[in-house]
């Protein structure tokens, strides 16, 4: 049976390339690029919702109070439905044992935990050395291959919350997920701020959803085999 995770995201991406984009998936794109730490086009511009209620620009001078609107968000979710909880991210592929400066997916935790005190953040693991990134098919997309290639980084095990930038197949926080649990953590949910959806979706408002992802181990490759 191929392991079966359900992911809570916020904002739905979509990366086909051949559609007219909608405002909705415009801002999709815009907002992945602050997430992920890049800087945004000169010209780019979207509408954030924020929590007040009130519809704000986002553009470069403005990135921050985007950034920080979505942790708060996270950290209200997650503080609701799971106070207490330790937030482990998983690593960028940057995020290699022995790297001094934190990797991206760390600082969004530390962010989001700060925006609670029934929260925190934990570097609780790495890749055993600096990976390639799968979305450009640097690397394989299958949970063993991430598994072996993660390492725990504490020996404290407790109750987490496994959380990424971007769902993608779900193999990384499958692969996160499982060796947590090797070592004797508790994981409690997983989390993603980005969704990439199926081909043929379209994007929408951000909102919250809980998706689903079947991703592949190679164990479950023999078994589909008749040998």
């Amino acid at each position: 049976m191929m392991p079966e995770i359900v992911v809570s995201t916020f904002i739905r991406h979509n990366t086909s390339h051949d559609i007219q984009r909608n405002e909705d998936e415009w801002a999709a794109i815009h907002a992945k690029k602050i997430i992920k730490g890049e800087p945004l086009a000169p010209k780019a511009r979207f509408m954030w919702p924020l929590r007040s209620g009130y519809n704000y620009q986002i553009k470069e001078n403005t990135r921050s109070t985007f950034e920080a609107d979505v942790l708060a968000r996270f950290a209200d979710h997650i503080t609701a439905n799971h106070a207490g909880a330790v937030i482990v991210p998983v690593p960028n592929g940057d995020g290699a044992v022995g790297v001094q400066s934190p990797f991206r997916t760390l600082q969004l935790a530390r962010m989001l935990a700060a925006n609670s005190p029934h929260l925190s953040a934990m570097d609780a693991l790495r890749w055993h050395e600096p990976m390639g990134k799968a979305h450009k098919k640097e690397r394989r997309r299958d949970v063993d291959a991430h598994m072996a290639a993660l390492r725990i980084m504490t020996d404290c095990p407790r109750d987490v919350i496994v959380f990424d930038d971007v769902v993608t197949s779900g193999s990384q926080l499958c692969a996160a997920k499982l060796k947590l649990e090797e070592a004797g953590f508790n994981v409690l949910a997983l989390y993603a701020i980005f969704d990439v959806i199926d081909e043929g979706e379209r994007g929408s408002a951000p909102g919250w959803r809980q998706v689903t992802r079947n991703p592949t181990r190679i164990a479950d490759l023999f078994e589909s085999v008749d040998i």
